[in-house]
């Protein structure tokens, strides 16, 4: 549920929307397949069906008609040039940032506890519940309010058979004790077509994503302030950074300040974090 008020409607919410899944995947197109492959693998088949799979959440109809107005009717446009459904790639400020909200939306509900696949065959991949932040990370996709702080999402063009980069980058995402505060840092990185959505969560711990530098991803939430040529991403191999569980990081109080902070590729390193007094794996 996402306003833990009403009683979800029998089919809930599309996470991604019908009519996206009716322009790239039309029932009479199948069969469709869903392969699961990991670095240096063969792809396992999980699923295949004639209609495409979807994930569904426990809606009921207000909060499901409010997220229709505010994302799918507004991004509409903006997400049929992410998937190449028209020719210009450039999207200016205004759309990128449309196409950042409507990420982060589409990620954050992939993402959420109560997901479920509709083939039983693919387990969902779902944050644990004990982990999410007290502060609800879902109740203002029906109130109207802007994403909490501490969201960021990138977009990387990805190629499915790209060899491995020899180095890959690790994050290690902490969990955060400071000024009565237990935040755990967490990650969804979503596959979809050609592309990789990476959604972080990091309250108060500023992020450079280790392949935004080069060019290799763009940020997208929180908004940009440039344009965004979808063309000019690279694609790169499926697996370019590795996201982990990181150690438990005890502050002072009063120290835990983004301007101390070391870059988030320093956690678990056995460098110094400034204001840290105690750490645990």
């Amino acid at each position: 549920m996402l306003c833990h008020q009403r009683e979800s409607t029998p089919t809930g919410e599309h996470v991604w929307p019908s009519w996206l899944l009716r322009k790239l995947f039309p029932p009479n197109d199948g069969p469709y397949s869903v392969e699961r492959k990991g670095p240096g693998e063969i792809p396992d088949v999980v699923w295949q069906g004639s209609s495409f799979n979807r994930v569904k959440l426990p809606c009921c109809a207000a909060c499901n008609g409010r997220l229709n107005t505010r994302f799918e009717a507004a991004c509409r446009g903006v997400v049929e040039r992410l998937v190449g459904q028209h020719d210009d790639p450039v999207l200016d400020t205004d759309d990128t940032g449309r196409l950042g909200l409507w990420l982060v939306k589409t990620t954050l509900l992939l993402s959420h506890p109560a997901a479920v696949n509709s083939s039983g065959t693919i387990p969902a991949e779902r944050w644990d519940a004990d982990r999410l932040p007290q502060n609800d990370l879902y109740a203002w996709l029906t109130n109207d309010g802007p994403p909490p702080d501490g969201l960021s999402a990138w977009l990387s063009r990805v190629d499915a058979d790209a060899v491995a980069r020899q180095h890959q980058p690790l994050m290690s995402l902490p969990t955060v004790v400071a000024d009565g505060q237990n935040t755990h840092f967490l990650v969804r990185s979503q596959g979809f077509l050609t592309w990789e959505i990476t959604l972080l969560y990091h309250p108060g711990w500023p992020v450079t994503h280790p392949l935004e530098p080069a060019g290799q991803s763009a940020r997208v939430w929180p908004p940009r302030t440039e344009p965004l040529d979808l063309d000019a991403l690279p694609a790169i191999d499926r697996y370019a950074v590795a996201w982990a569980h990181g150690p438990e990081l005890w502050f002072a109080e009063g120290t835990y300040r983004p301007d101390t902070l070391p870059p988030l590729t320093d956690v678990g390193t056995g460098h110094q974090i400034p204001g840290v007094i105690f750490a645990r794996p």
